[in-house]
Parts: structure tokens; sequence; C-alpha cells
């Protein structure tokens, strides 16, 4: 006889999937981070696999991201990971982004929910999901020091 260990803590494995209601939410992050070639392009990503932290119905549910490394989509990993705080915008600035960080750090997320969609080049059809509206995060505005007004004779 076979046994297989599941995650008994993971509410999706012991009732029918459902999709967490749009809105904002804490996540951890579960995967260890690595940059991994995307199936259906040329692209290099970063999958996220996070589950949700927040107390209530949704607890334990996962979300799951994928983040293209290109320039015009490289602002949505930033995102997070000034989400998580591992990291500041002056520390990815000058050292670049470390993946190794974000297993188990927090982040909160507005959370939507994706319309089905098919696949222009392949024509899969993928069904409705939870999606990553936007990491949510302080931003940090650089403090202007305290001048003195200049009276001009």
């Amino acid at each position: 006889m076979a046994v297989v260990r599941v995650d008994s803590g993971n509410p999706d494995n012991f009732r029918a999937k459902k999709l967490i209601d749009p809105g904002q939410y804490c996540f951890e992050v579960e995967n260890d981070v690595v940059v991994e070639q995307a199936k259906t392009s040329q692209n290099q990503v970063v999958n996220i696999e996070a589950r949700c932290t927040d107390d209530g119905p949704f607890k334990g549910s996962k979300v799951y991201a994928t983040h293209a490394l290109t320039a015009k989509a490289e602002w949505m990993l930033c995102h997070l990971v000034l989400s998580c705080g591992t990291q500041t915008e002056d520390e990815i600035a000058a050292d670049g982004i470390d993946l190794g960080l974000l297993k188990g750090s927090t982040f909160e997320a507005d959370i939507g929910i994706s319309d089905p969609q098919t696949d222009p080049s392949t024509g899969q059809k993928y069904k409705t999901k939870n999606t990553v509206e936007k990491y949510l995060f302080e931003v940090v505005e650089e403090s202007m020091p305290d001048t003195e007004p200049v009276m001009q004779a």
C-alpha cells in the first residue's frame, strides 16, 4: 500500500476549490523563489506561491502569481519585494532583488478574479482564477531638509 501525505493545513485539500473574494489580504510566500523559463514564451519568470494568513474563511487558501522578468513587467516583482519588506528601494537599485529572502516573508495585496482566457498563441483555455491586482506597501518619500525662506531685497 502506498501512502501519500498531504498538507492538512491546506483547506483546499478538503473542500471544493473556491476563489478568494476580491479584497485586501495578507499572505506568506511558501515556495523557494527562483528564476525559471516560461512555458509559453522565451521570457524568464518568477513564480510565487502564497498562502493567505488572514483569519476568516480564506485562511490557508493559496494564490499564485507569475512575474515575467521583462523591462515592462519588472515593477511588479519590485512591488512584491517592497511589500514583503525584504529589501528597500535603495538596496534593490544597488544590488538587485535577492529572491532567496522571499520564502517565509509576508506581504499584503489586493486580490481580484480574472475572467476565463484563451492563450492566443496556443489556443489553451484558462479558467477563472485569483490574481494579484497590486502589492501594498508604504511609499517612503525622501524628506527635504528644513530650509529657511530667503528674503530677497
